[in-house]
Order: C-alpha cells, then sequence, then structure tokens
C-alpha cells in the first residue's frame, strides 16, 4: 500500500508585505484558519441560432483569484489588529503571501483589499477575529 504524502496545516503562515523596496513580510499572529484563495473562470455563454445539436456554447471569459478567509485569536493590543484595521480604513492595497509548511515551502502570493473584519466576542470561550481579503489580479504559486 503507498504512503500518503499528505501535510497537516500546522505551520501555515498568512503574511502582509509593507510595501518598501525590498518588500519585507510580517507573519499575521494567531492565525487558527485560512480558507482560499478560491480562484474562479466566469464564462460567457456565446450560443447562436445554429449551435451544434441546440446546446449552450460558451467560451472563457475574465479570472478571478478570489477571497481568502482567515480565523484569528482576536487579541486587540496586538499590532496585526491594528495594521488590518489600519488597511481597512485607508483602503490600501496590499501583498500578502501564504506560506505553506511542506517540504518545498510553497507560497501563494497576491494582492489584496481587507474587505471584512468581524470580531466575535463569546461569554465562555476565546475571542475571535474573521478577515475576509478581496484578491485582485492573479495569485502566484510558487
Amino acid at each position: 500500500m503507498a504512503t500518503s504524502n499528505a501535510v497537516l496545516g500546522f505551520g501555515t503562515l498568512l503574511q502582509i508585505g509593507d510595501g518598501g523596496n525590498p518588500e519585507v513580510f510580517t507573519t499575521i499572529a494567531e492565525v487558527t484558519s485560512i480558507s482560499g484563495p478560491n480562484l474562479t473562470k466566469n464564462f460567457v455563454e456565446v450560443t447562436h441560432m445554429e449551435s451544434l445539436n441546440g446546446y449552450d456554447e460558451f467560451i472563457p471569459g475574465l479570472k478571478s483569484g478570489g477571497e481568502i478567509t482567515c480565523e484569528l485569536n482576536f487579541v486587540p493590543s496586538d499590532t496585526t489588529f491594528t495594521t488590518l484595521k489600519t488597511a481597512y480604513d485607508n483602503d490600501t492595497l496590499s501583498n500578502y503571501k501564504i506560506v505553506f509548511p511542506d517540504s518545498a515551502g510553497t507560497t501563494a502570493s497576491f494582492a489584496a483589499y481587507v474587505s471584512a473584519i468581524s470580531p466575535t466576542a463569546p461569554v465562555a470561550d476565546k475571542m475571535s477575529l474573521s478577515i475576509t481579503l478581496k484578491i485582485t489580479a492573479a495569485v502566484t504559486f510558487a
């Protein structure tokens, strides 16, 4: 039986760039989960009166890098929160990187806006923070 090459998500990092040259990336603190990027492609319908056998026809349209959603332990005094909140307030387009914990050191790099920030403070559980990043342009995997 073959052995799996699966890798745990533990150790994955989400980083934000400072916009400098060279750009320095800082790890966003206490991330507990990352979802995305959810790459999608739109399709344009091009059906016409002579489409083969009466079937709809489509051609590829524009692509989207989608969004990244991440959950964090919410520590209001941490610079992670203030950095993301400032980017949200100022409509700042920032460079981000997801660094995966595989042996190849795979990264996903993209530019994004902070589109949503949602803190949660339950009575009997940890405070958490949900962040959504709206990706603009392509996502580069390396």
